[in-house]
C-alpha cells in the first residue's frame, strides 16, 4: 500500500487555576505516534506520572509489522503502570501516583490505533461532523452507560471528576485499544479533559472546522479554553490528513 501524509502540532498551558501542569504531550509526527497524558496527585506526583509514560512512549520506534507495534505500545503502558504503583507503595503518603492517557499511532500504510486509559480524549473530525472515538473510563460515563442519568445532565453532577482507570491506580492495568480508519480530509484530536470541561463539542467542532492548520486549531482551541476560564491543564495535539 502507499505510504499516506500528514501534519501535526501540540500544545499544552498550565490555565488559569492550576499552578502545576500536570499534563504532558508527545508529538511523534515523524513516527506517526501521538500522546496526551493528564496526571494526577498533585506535584511531584501527577506530573511525574504523567511525564513517565511520554518519556516510555517517546523511546520506542514501530516496526513494519503492525501487531507487533500495538503489542508494543500496550506493554509500555503497563510498564510503567507497574513502575508507578512501585513508586506509590513506596512513598510515605501512599497516595496514587497516576495518569490518564490517550495514544494514537498510525503506520505508513494508514493501518491507526488508538489505546486509552482514563478520561483523555481521541476525536475525529470528518466532513464538518466531530466524533468521540475513545470511550471515558470514568464514574459518569458508567451512570450514563447504565440510564441512571442523561448525558445533559452529567457535567453538573458531583461524580462528575472521578475516572475508574488509570496508569499507576491499580496492580492490574487494562488499556482500552481500538482500530481507527482515516480518509482523506480527516482531522484527529488528542486533549485532556481540561479541554472538553471549558468547551462544549461544538466549540471544539467550529474550531477544528475554521482552524487551516494544525497550528492554528491548536492555538485557538488553548485560547478558546482560556477565555472560558481555564479550570484545568489543557492539551490539545491535533493531526491533519489530506
Amino acid at each position: 500500500m502507499p505510504s499516506i501524509q500528514w501534519s501535526s502540532a501540540a500544545a499544552t498551558h498550565v490555565g488559569c487555576v492550576r499552578k502545576i501542569n500536570e499534563d504532558s504531550i508527545y508529538e511523534g509526527s515523524a513516527k506517526g505516534l501521538w500522546v496526551v497524558a493528564d496526571g494526577m496527585g498533585g506535584h511531584s506526583a501527577g506530573d511525574v506520572a504523567s511525564q513517565s509514560i511520554v518519556s516510555a512512549l517517546a523511546q520506542f520506534n514501530p516496526t513494519s509489522d503492525f501487531a507487533e507495534t500495538v503489542d508494543s505500545l500496550e506493554n509500555i503502558l503497563i510498564n510503567v503502570n507497574s513502575t508507578l504503583v512501585t513508586m506509590s507503595q513506596a512513598a510515605e503518603s501512599r497516595r496514587v501516583i497516576g495518569s490518564t492517557a490517550v495514544v494514537f499511532f498510525v503506520s505508513q500504510t494508514g493501518a491507526a490505533v488508538c489505546l486509552w486509559v482514563g478520561d483523555s480524549r481521541l476525536y475525529r473530525l470528518r466532513n464538518n461532523a466531530l466524533q468521540q472515538l475513545s470511550q471515558d473510563h470514568s464514574q459518569i460515563e458508567e451512570m450514563i452507560s447504565g440510564g441512571v442519568i442523561r448525558r445533559q445532565d452529567a457535567e453538573m453532577h458531583s461524580a462528575a471528576n472521578i475516572i475508574t482507570r488509570a496508569i499507576g491506580g491499580d496492580k492490574q492495568l487494562y488499556v482500552d485499544i481500538d482500530l481507527i480508519d482515516i480518509k482523506a480530509g480527516d482531522r484527529f484530536l488528542l486533549c485532556s479533559d481540561g479541554l472538553y470541561k471549558d468547551l462544549s463539542e461544538e466549540d471544539i467542532a467550529n474550531q477544528m472546522i475554521a482552524g487551516k492548520t494544525p497550528p492554528h486549531i491548536c492555538a485557538a482551541l488553548v485560547d478558546e479554553s482560556l477565555k472560558k476560564g481555564g479550570i484545568d491543564n489543557v492539551s490539545v495535539i491535533v493531526i491533519g490528513f489530506p
